[in-house]
């Protein structure tokens, strides 16, 4: 029996995270690896890059093979396997050649799954792209694109939809021209205040909803200025059941939403916050977490702001009741999940203010 057929015997006897802490002694010893040391590392990272493409084929093809460009679901053959051990297969509708990666956020990547798990797990704990770039050993520019192809993959993939009682109620912020072109007006100070007071088109206006029983949440950019029934129907359109109860202030535009939906529509006076079971403590109890989150990043521009909240619905949901592993398999599915990769010019171009 040769010295490779042991190693590998070996490697099969232990478990995931054993092979992960015999792979990091080996990776951090200071003297010089041994001809065995050495192919044993590399028996174990190719073992764990097999593993990881195979959870990932598991988690892309959760319904079945498909095409990732024309759909096809039935015409797909097996067509070996590329120099990264990743198995490719033939669509015979449109002839294209794919991977359980292609037209992902991992696609055309050169680092490590694991790399990738870090930075969700840097996300998961709020840290900066600076910080995110020092721990995951990548550049800030690296980190930033990152950030965005894993939150538009979120943000299109989200399919989050609110019944039962829902508390709705919209929060403001300054409009930020932050990475856009110049515009026509004097350059603001971050933090600093509008030059119009009250509600005016220099702030953006943010409908959100909260689930009651699962804390569920829903958040997206509606419109510039005062709330409409335009704004509220930009949102919430297709994210309330009908049939459900709808709890608010005041704020006239929710009735003539709430009748073409068919919900129930609870308004809350001016002078209470109570009518019954009924109040909207937890959607202001949502803002101010919101509003803490967003401030921490100090000046998100305008045009990433939806990504921004659908992360803050994403770790945010639950977060009581779920650990910190489970919001980052979550995160690694949902983005799965979607169809389609950010590259660095759809970032870059992107319309100051999203469209609505």
């Amino acid at each position: 029996m040769n010295t490779e057929h042991q190693l590998r015997e070996f490697i099969s006897s232990l478990n995931t995270e054993q092979k992960s802490q015999l792979l990091t002694i080996l990776k951090n010893r200071t003297s010089k690896p041994n001809e065995n040391e050495v192919l044993l590392s590399e028996i174990l990272t190719n073992n764990r890059t097999s593993e990881s493409i195979s959870n990932i084929k598991e988690t892309r093809f959760s319904n079945g093979l498909f095409c990732p460009k024309c759909g096809c679901t039935e015409k797909i053959v097996r067509a070996g396997k590329g120099v990264n051990k990743k198995q490719r297969y033939l669509c015979r509708n449109c002839s294209r050649i794919f991977t359980p990666t292609t037209n992902t956020f991992l696609s055309s990547t050169k680092k490590d799954f694991d790399v990738w798990k870090k930075y969700i797990q840097c996300m998961v704990r709020k840290m900066s792209i600076r910080k995110s770039a020092e721990e995951c050993d990548i550049t800030i520019r690296t980190s930033f694109m990152w950030r965005h192809k894993i939150l538009d993959a979120i943000r299109q993939s989200d399919k989050t939809e609110l019944q039962g009682v829902i508390e709705a109620d919209e929060a403001f912020f300054r409009v930020s021209y932050k990475g856009s072109n110049p515009i026509d007006r004097k350059p603001r100070r971050r933090g600093g205040e509008c030059s119009t007071r009250g509600l005016s088109k220099e702030q953006v206006c943010v409908p959100c909803a909260i689930e009651r029983e699962n804390k569920t949440s829903v958040a997206k950019v509606g419109g510039l200025g005062k709330t409409s029934i335009k704004t509220v129907e930009n949102v919430f359109s297709d994210k309330i059941k009908e049939k459900s109860i709808i709890c608010t202030d005041k704020e006239k535009s929710y009735i003539k939403f709430s009748k073409s939906l068919n919900l129930e529509h609870i308004r809350l006076e001016e002078y209470k916050s109570k009518k019954g079971v009924y109040h909207i403590n937890h959607i202001n109890s949502f803002h101010t977490r919101l509003k803490r989150f967003i401030d921490r990043f100090n000046g998100v521009s305008t045009k990433h702001l939806n990504n921004y909240l659908i992360w803050n619905n994403v770790i945010s949901e639950n977060s009581s009741r779920n650990t910190e592993s489970f919001t980052i398999d979550k995160i690694w599915i949902l983005g799965l999940q979607n169809v389609g990769c950010t590259l660095y010019k759809d970032v870059s171009s992107r319309d100051s203010i999203p469209i609505y």
